[in-house]
């Protein structure tokens, strides 16, 4: 479920589900963020299509907009399948509205993946486009398994980190920092 923690006074909180997820709709819900406007965003890193990895699911990208009531309406933006899968990361915004995000499934294969960085862009007919900015491969190259999600600086330059791959003493090396320039 995603929830809400409010202050009730005398330092204590009160908390108020605002989205529980069924499912189709997405489960396992990882890191939110806002947009400029209220809506929240987020990933989980199963539900969504059942068809991929039966009956778990493969993960979404969700939008939840508050509406009457402090009631919240979702719309799945992207539903996972096969590969890439398992959005678990925090999602970023660019300055154009765009949203980031990583998914640490997929085929481990030269050029192929472990992992990849995602762009959403909203549409004029309200639906989100789906592009790969980037195919992350693995030892020794550019790292693989991604959980943390991305960041933006100041700049516009887009980082994040891998679990594994790089350079290390380890078989499966001992992670990355990656930065993606436009």
């Amino acid at each position: 479920m995603v929830f809400e923690l409010s202050p009730s006074g005398n330092g204590q909180w009160s908390g108020k589900t605002v989205h529980a997820f069924n499912g189709k709709n997405g489960a396992g819900p990882y890191a939110v963020v806002f947009d400029t406007v209220g809506n929240l965003y987020g990933t989980t890193s199963s539900g969504g299509n059942v068809d991929c990895n039966p009956p778990s699911g493969c993960g979404v990208v969700y939008e939840l907009c508050p509406g009457m009531n402090r009631t919240w309406k979702e719309t799945v933006l992207r539903s996972f399948y096969v590969k890439p899968k398992y959005p678990e990361g925090k999602l970023a915004f660019d300055t154009k509205g765009s949203l980031y995000g990583t998914t640490v499934g997929g085929v481990r294969a030269v050029g192929g993946g472990c992992g990849r960085v995602f762009k959403l862009t909203p549409t004029e007919n309200g639906k989100w486009s789906y592009n790969v900015v980037h195919h992350l491969r693995g030892r020794p190259n550019d790292g693989s398994y991604p959980y943390s999600g991305v960041v933006f600086d100041a700049a516009g330059h887009l980082y994040g980190t891998t679990d594994q791959g790089g350079s290390g003493i380890w078989n499966v090396g001992c992670g990355t920092v990656y930065q993606i320039t436009s």
